[in-house]
């Protein structure tokens, strides 16, 4: 795995990035929920671009936008983080992941994902589910390492979380590779539901949380059933102090068009 220093601009990129890499969210979107190969997205996924607020504390960092649309070959799932205010003087480009993955209306899975950060080379993995092999390219070079079946990348992780929640109610442990073809078992809490307000309104909300081996660092997010799941808060928590902050501002598309409409939200 590549190592990378930690240095004042990185650790800012990195407070800016949480929304990238939950579990992780004004383009055309259908109102259909069908890709250009005619594969319907698994219920209950919609369409969507969604505008999150990253903060630390009082301060505001930037801002991320998610959108799950329509591409060529299946569905196309990408986040763009952008910094704002004085986080704009350390972190002057965008920090974009992409995930193109293909549905057979039941399960997603990826074919292509893709990693763009700040002054790095772009990484990107191409899974070949045929040949249960997934190639690596990155600033390391170019590898071919072998794909497990349950596996996921690491940005479009958070649609099989919001799957398989809406399903069951439980989260299972999930297999991401990242960037450098490694594999990592990732495991779920789920807690009880709960009220919880964002700019973007007020809702009943389920609590999923990481579980780590390194009880000092926690990843939380808050999914709302009447969003189609989408989370409307995703906390990143390192020895008891918040490091960021993401929290729903704004929401077009089909997820949560059957929600009451509430001061604040931004639904066509």
């Amino acid at each position: 795995m590549r190592r990378r220093p930690e240095t004042g601009r990185r650790t800012a990129a990195a407070a800016l990035r949480i929304g990238l890499r939950a579990a992780v969210l004004g383009l055309a979107l259908t109102a259909t929920g069908i890709a250009a190969n005619g594969a319907e997205l698994p219920a209950p996924l919609n369409p969507y671009e969604a505008e999150y607020r990253v903060s630390r504390g009082p301060l505001t960092l930037g801002r991320s936008v998610t959108v799950l649309e329509p591409a060529t070959g299946g569905w196309e799932f990408r986040t763009t983080v952008t910094a704002t205010g004085v986080a704009r003087m350390l972190v002057s480009e965008d920090a974009i992941e992409r995930s193109l993955l293909a549905s057979d209306g039941e399960v997603l899975r990826t074919l292509r994902y893709e990693q763009h950060l700040p002054d790095e080379q772009p990484a990107i993995v191409d899974f070949d589910w045929n040949g249960q092999q997934a190639f690596v390219d990155n600033e390391d070079g170019q590898t071919v390492v072998p794909l497990l079946v349950d596996a996921h990348d690491p940005h479009g992780a958070i649609l099989s979380v919001m799957l398989v929640l809406a399903r069951t109610g439980a989260v299972p442990d999930l297999t991401i590779m990242d960037d450098d073809g490694d594999l990592t078992r990732m495991t779920f809490r789920v807690r009880e539901s709960q009220r919880m307000s964002v700019p973007f309104g007020e809702f009943e909300v389920i609590e999923v949380q990481r579980v780590r081996e390194d009880r000092d660092r926690q990843l939380i997010a808050w999914f709302a059933p009447e969003l189609d799941w989408l989370p409307i808060r995703i906390q990143q928590v390192d020895r008891g102090s918040t490091v960021a902050r993401m929290d729903l501002t704004k929401l077009n598309g089909e997820s949560g068009s059957n929600a009451p409409a509430t001061p604040g939200r931004h639904l066509p």
